[in-house]
């Protein structure tokens, strides 16, 4: 993954250097469509340069609030549109009104992605960057040239570059989370609509038509809004929280309101078996530990008394059997009531546990030494052989 991203990053460098040396090559063509004299070139040049460090300037407190990855989609997407812009454009004017976006993307792209290579990649990737930025600007050019010797216009070299921004715009929302990117596609489709219809609409119109589209915009990310809730609250569903029920604001559509509602039921129907049976669990802790408690006062009493009987002269030797019968047994009986609350103990948690190394052949030893009797009374011989 970290891979593929550093190929993203190195791909957005190229891309970040196709336009950057195209003006020059594009101007002696574009100056005498324009109508502008060749010295007009540095006032592009210049719009572009404040633009850029601007960005830059501004790209850390950017970086810091919304994080590298939608700081870059966002420049990349401002430098789409302003190349874009500049395919349009009829005069002068238009083309240095569209490299005030032009110079805020760029500068963002490489203030943003400098400092993420920076800080997570070796110090050679700052080389390999550069050294990408300079493929794009061979690049830029060669696509420019290749466009005027078609004949099809600068136009459609700046075109074809703004494509290649859109690419990879697209592939840097993909990387966002689910809000950003419907705002990103939204937003794009817009600019888009607008730069088609810029030149057919009065001022009235034009402001109408941006009031509209902002509103659609609006509704269109409130309910996208109430997707993520939806989506957050279903992935701490899965993980096992159920102490933030789904809570949508108004406004939301009656299909997701009642997806959210399916969601809290399922929620309070885990929540609550989960309970029931924590519950049911303390009844039996419970139950086992009282029991175990009752049953061990008498119990004690009666290994006290047959300890008492030891001592005295059993009138026969059947009397003696059942003497030694009856301790052997009621030690058992006070072995398994101790061993069933040390269990009960240990279904709680209160028994702290330590992973200790055994030694096999001691733990074998005892066993053996446990059951040495029983086996000595049934002719039996146990023994460990050290393997």
């Amino acid at each position: 993954m970290a891979n593929l991203l550093l190929a993203v990053i190195y791909i957005a460098f190229i891309s970040l250097g196709l336009p950057d040396a195209v003006l020059g090559a594009a101007w002696p063509t574009m100056s005498g469509d324009l109508h502008a004299p060749i010295s007009w070139a540095g006032g592009i040049s210049m719009t572009i340069s404040a633009g850029t460090i601007v960005s830059a300037l501004l790209s850390d407190r950017m970086t810091l609030r919304f994080g590298a990855g939608k700081v870059t989609a966002v420049s990349v997407a401002l430098t789409a549109f302003a190349l874009f812009g500049f395919s349009i454009s009829p005069n002068y004017w238009m083309l240095l009104l569209f490299a005030i976006p032009y110079g805020l993307g760029a500068g963002g792209v490489d203030a943003a992605l400098n400092n993420y290579v920076a800080i997570h990649y070796e110090s050679r990737h700052m080389s390999w960057l550069h050294a990408m930025w300079g493929l794009g600007t061979l690049l830029g050019p060669y696509i420019m040239a290749s466009a005027l010797g078609a004949g099809h216009g600068w136009a459609w070299g700046y075109r074809t570059i703004s494509i290649l921004q859109v690419v990879l715009t697209a592939v840097l929302v993909l990387s966002l989370p689910l809000t950003w990117k419907t705002a990103a596609v939204l937003v794009a489709l817009m600019a888009a609509e607008l730069l088609m219809l810029a030149y057919d609409l009065n001022e009235a119109e034009l402001a109408v038509y941006l009031a509209l589209h902002i509103l659609i915009l609006g509704a269109a990310m409130w309910q996208v809004l109430a997707l993520r809730k939806l989506q957050q609250g279903g992935e701490n569903l899965a993980k096992g929280d159920f102490s933030h029920p789904i809570t949508l604001s108004r406004g939301a559509l009656p299909e997701l309101k009642r997806h959210a509602a399916n969601l809290n039921s399922v929620q309070q129907g885990i929540q609550q078996a989960v309970e029931e049976k924590m519950k049911s669990e303390r009844l039996k802790t419970q139950l086992i530990t009282n029991v175990s408690h009752d049953i061990k006062t008498p119990l004690t009493s009666i290994v006290n008394y047959v300890d008492l009987l030891k001592k005295e002269e059993m009138p026969s030797d059947s009397a003696r059997e059942y003497l030694e019968v009856l301790d052997r047994q009621s030690q058992r009986l006070r072995k398994l009531t101790e061993d069933l609350v040390e269990a009960s103990k240990a279904s709680t948690g209160n028994i702290p546990v330590s992973l200790v190394p055994t030694d096999l052949n001691v733990l074998l030893s005892q066993v053996c030494g446990e059951y040495q009797q029983r086996l000595e009374k049934q002719v039996l011989e146990a023994g460990a052989v050290a393997v």
